[in-house]
């Protein structure tokens, strides 16, 4: 009899055993998924911060340009550049980086849905992320006031 229990306790710690590395590995699986996701979000908030930069560079140049050309051109240099600088002023403001940078801190959703039954392949619950693009593909638009 004592034998029997003996083996009772062994069988129900080798499978308690069992449980307990499923559910570490399911932690460290769903804890990696978080991990692999905030990495993913660090590199496209850094992809838009670059885009933001050469946008702004762009509008600083155009500025500086257009106040260069106005100050010290002459009314024929004024007159040759205004199209160029008016197509490019015009492309600039129809631009929407504002909005871009609003859809990327804003778009992803992740949640953690703890699992509610003992059977589940995975018995810690379950990751998901919904709205997640790679910003890369996107053409970066900002939005601006008026040059000159």
């Amino acid at each position: 009899m004592v034998k029997r229990l003996a083996d009772l306790e062994g069988d129900i710690k080798k499978a308690a055993d069992k449980l307990i590395a499923a559910d570490e590995h399911d932690r460290t699986k769903l804890l990696s998924a978080v991990e692999s996701i905030k990495l993913k979000q660090v590199r496209q908030l850094e992809t838009v911060k670059q885009e933001v930069k050469q946008h702004l560079a762009s509008l600083y140049s155009l500025r500086q340009y257009a106040e260069t050309l106005s100050s010290s051109g002459t009314a024929g240099d004024v007159t040759r550049s205004a199209n160029s600088l008016h197509s490019r002023a015009e492309q600039l403001t129809r631009s929407d980086v504002i909005g871009h940078v609003d859809n990327v801190l804003h778009y992803l959703k992740v949640s953690f849905t703890p699992s509610t039954h003992a059977v589940d392949e995975n018995r810690v619950g379950t990751i998901s992320e919904e709205g997640l693009y790679d910003c890369r593909s996107l053409n970066i638009l900002v939005r601006t006031g008026p040059f000159v």
